[in-house]
């Protein structure tokens, strides 16, 4: 099924069901999240959000835009509590925080950069080792911690899947794609 209309100029009939049926399982997990997580959902909802509708706006390849705005948002919201730490968090917190910041935003901004140019698989794979690799330093700092996971930990793990899983998505889609094309 591709975004082309059908020949009268509108979407199918099975790709508006699509449309809303995403829309309204999109609206439940929202609001499931939210409960959940609290405070620790709505910053990173409204970057990703942000980060979408701009992908989409700058017509950017609809299998993409879901991997692309979760890292870009994701991305942000860690720049927004390095600099909130930075702002109200004692010096040595706020030192460490702004290193790992500034790795992960020239990393994931070289990574989509590489994406948006290349537009192939083994760009986004790129994508899959960025959040490979950040789960990974979730499981070692989640594991220093005996009283228990914060949510804002929780809230991240969830992005780095939520990222795997669009950018293993996207994976597929291009692989078909130049599948059908050879």
């Amino acid at each position: 099924m591709t975004n082309a209309p059908n020949d009268g100029g509108k979407p199918s009939s099975n790709r508006k069901i699509l449309n809303y049926g995403g829309a309204a399982a999109g609206a439940v997990l929202g609001i499931v999240l939210s409960r959940v997580f609290g405070i620790a959902f709505w910053l990173p909802a409204i970057l990703i959000g942000g980060a979408w509708l701009l992908l989409a706006k700058l017509k950017v390849a609809s299998h993409l835009v879901p991997v692309l705005a979760i890292v870009i948002g994701h991305t942000l919201w860690i720049v927004s509590g390095a600099l909130l730490l930075l702002a109200f968090g004692g010096p040595g917190a706020a030192v460490d925080a702004l290193m790992t910041t500034v790795l992960e935003l020239l990393v994931a901004g070289a990574l989509v950069f590489w994406v948006l140019k290349k537009k192939d698989a083994n760009s986004v794979l790129g994508l899959v080792a960025l959040e490979v690799l950040g789960l990974v330093m979730l499981w070692v700092n989640a594991a220093d911690m005996i009283a228990g996971v914060p949510l804002y930990l929780m809230m991240h793990a969830f992005l780095r899947l939520a990222g795997l899983a669009a950018a293993i998505w996207a994976i597929i889609v291009l692989k078909r794609q130049a599948g059908s094309a050879a």
